[in-house]
C-alpha cells in the first residue's frame, strides 16, 4: 500500500513524461502564435491532438513506473526479518525447494527467485505479491500455507529477496 510520501517520488519515466508535457505546451504556444499570424481557425483540433498525446504519454509513463524500478520496493531488508524468513524457509520449504537453484527436489530452486522475470512453474511475474499468492493459493502440486501470518510471509519474502 502506498503512503502519502510515495506520491511525491518520481520515477525517471514520470520525469520524462513531465518534460514531454512541458515541451508539448511550448509547441502549442508556438503553433498558436503562428496560427494567429495567419488567422487560421484550427486551434481546437490541435489542442485535442496535443491533449490526447499528453494523456497517452502520461498513461504510458504510469504503466512503466509500476512495472519497473519499484518492483520490490515493499520488501523488508532488515536483518531480523531476513533471519526469521530464513528460519521459516528451512522449516517449511527446504524439504521441497533447494537454495542453490539446481531444482533437484520436488519444487524449483529458489536462487535468484525474485530476480527472474517470472516464477518457474506458474509463469506469473516474479514479484513479492506473486510469491505471497503462491504461498496462499499454490499453483499445481505445492501445498497451501494459509496458516502463515502476514508477518511470516513478509519475512519469507525478505529472505527470498536476498538469494
Amino acid at each position: 500500500m502506498s503512503s502519502a510520501a510515495d506520491f511525491f517520488i518520481c520515477t525517471s519515466a514520470e520525469v520524462i513524461c513531465c518534460h514531454l508535457i512541458f515541451y508539448l505546451i511550448k509547441i502549442e504556444i508556438k503553433i498558436k502564435l503562428y496560427l494567429q499570424f495567419f488567422k487560421i481557425e484550427i486551434m481546437n483540433s490541435i489542442k485535442l491532438i496535443l491533449f490526447s498525446i499528453v494523456i497517452i504519454l502520461f498513461v504510458a509513463a504510469c504503466k512503466v513506473s509500476t512495472e519497473t524500478g519499484a518492483k520490490h520496493s515493499n520488501v523488508r531488508t532488515d536483518s531480523d526479518s531476513i533471519t526469521r524468513g530464513e528460519e521459516l524457509f528451512n522449516l517449511k520449504c527446504a524439504f521441497c525447494h533447494d537454495l542453490n537453484g539446481s531444482g533437484d527436489r520436488v519444487g524449483p530452486g529458489m536462487m535468484g527467485i525474485l530476480k527472474l522475470s517470472e516464477l518457474p512453474v506458474s509463469k506469473r511475474p516474479a514479484t513479492p505479491g506473486n510469491i505471497k499468492k503462491q504461498l496462499l493459493e499454490p499453483y499445481k502440486r505445492m501445498p497451501s500455507f494459509t496458516y502463515l501470518t502476514e508477518e511470516e510471509i513478509q519475512d519469507m519474502i525478505a529472505f527470498l529477496n536476498t538469494l
